[in-house]
């Protein structure tokens, strides 16, 4: 298992630079999440999709201290770092739109076939520019924006009480209506959360707190939407381990992969 890790933490360090080639193995590697058919399948995936967006930070981030180590400029790093938050906001892009939605339109141009996790390049100049811009948004390649996915999904799949799901539960107190991207269980109107193809951060927050509420919480007796939370949050922080080491920090103790810089 290691060993394998290894190799793909290779693969990904030799191409961390090529904006072209992040953007093809983030996209590949999301392409294979499975969709999850019960709440210990959803959770599985979520650990899962949760590690590997870690491992691609985390392996960038070894390749970033080495640049500014040997004397990279301010303009190169920022360049540098965009190409890392691309490829974390495609990854999060392809994992959200595996379910439908507005989402799926987005992540239509960056998803690969199966098999190809490493192969049949995506050109980010021959993405529709619209697609583009959503994958610049601020919450495109975040940790939360993950979890709300999972608890999406947890939602639109009869995963979570029905009672968990009723109106009063998804009111804006801006103006004390349902959400836009509520839509009542049995209505016909849509998925009960219809998440718009780039969720805004107060999209993503809405969501969060849905999922964190005290109300929600003592409706949802199997802890579904915690244990979601848990697995991305639990997935990270195995994957970053396994490439930093304990203290999370390139540079520092390494982690059990090892990269071949060669």
């Amino acid at each position: 298992m290691g060993e394998q890790q290894g190799v793909v933490a290779s693969v990904v360090y030799r191409v961390v630079e090529d904006r072209d080639a992040v953007v093809t193995v983030a996209s590949g590697l999301a392409s294979q999440a499975a969709r999850g058919g019960s709440a210990e399948g959803l959770e599985g995936v979520y650990y899962r999709v949760g590690a590997v967006r870690s491992f691609l930070g985390a392996v960038g981030s070894v390749r970033g201290a080495e640049l500014e180590a040997g004397g990279a400029g301010e303009e190169e790093m920022e360049e540098f770092w965009g190409v890392q938050y691309l490829g974390r906001a495609v990854f999060t892009t392809v994992v959200g739109g595996r379910s439908g939605g507005a989402g799926a339109e987005v992540a239509a141009p960056l998803v690969v076939q199966e098999g190809a996790v490493l192969g049949g390049p995506v050109r980010v100049g021959g993405l529709p520019g619209a697609t583009v811009a959503d994958l610049e948004g601020p919450t495109a390649g975040s940790r939360s924006l993950l979890e709300a996915y999972a608890y999406a999904e947890a939602a639109n799949g009869g995963l979570v009480p029905q009672e968990a799901l009723a109106p009063e539960n998804f009111v804006d107190p801006a103006n004390d209506e349902p959400y836009p991207w509520y839509h009542e269980p049995g209505s016909g109107q849509g998925p009960v959360v219809d998440l718009p193809a780039a969720p805004s951060d107060d999209v993503v927050s809405a969501v969060r707190e849905w999922g964190h509420s005290d109300d929600v919480a003592d409706l949802d007796e199997d802890d579904i939407l915690d244990n979601l939370s848990n697995a991305v949050y639990e997935g990270r922080s195995i994957a970053s381990e396994l490439v930093l080491g304990a203290d999370g920090e390139p540079g520092g103790d390494p982690g059990d992969i090892t990269i071949n810089k060669d």
